[in-house]
């Protein structure tokens, strides 16, 4: 018999990874191998993953004044509109 087990991946952009931590303890991300961790103890970091549809995550966010109305009008716009470099 085999267990069928599911695993969720969680995807992080290393570049904002660096500047997150970098920003919270300036120079304790070096490259993606060399983090100072011990740095990084004195703070609580509290993660929340959002999950819904891209409306509903804009309204989270604006709620949360992470972003402005000019951000909200940027992220709800159609894709199709934007010029593609």
């Amino acid at each position: 018999m085999i267990d069928l087990v599911s695993v969720d991946k969680i995807i992080i952009s290393q570049n904002s990874l660096k500047a997150f931590v970098n920003s919270v303890c300036p120079g304790a991300h070096v490259s993606m191998t060399k983090v100072n961790f011990k740095a990084l103890d004195n703070y609580v970091i509290k993660p929340v993953g959002v999950y819904g549809s891209k409306e509903e995550i804009v309204r989270f966010l604006l709620e949360l004044a992470a972003i402005d109305g000019s951000i909200a009008k940027q992220l709800l716009a159609d894709s199709d509109t934007h010029v593609r470099t």
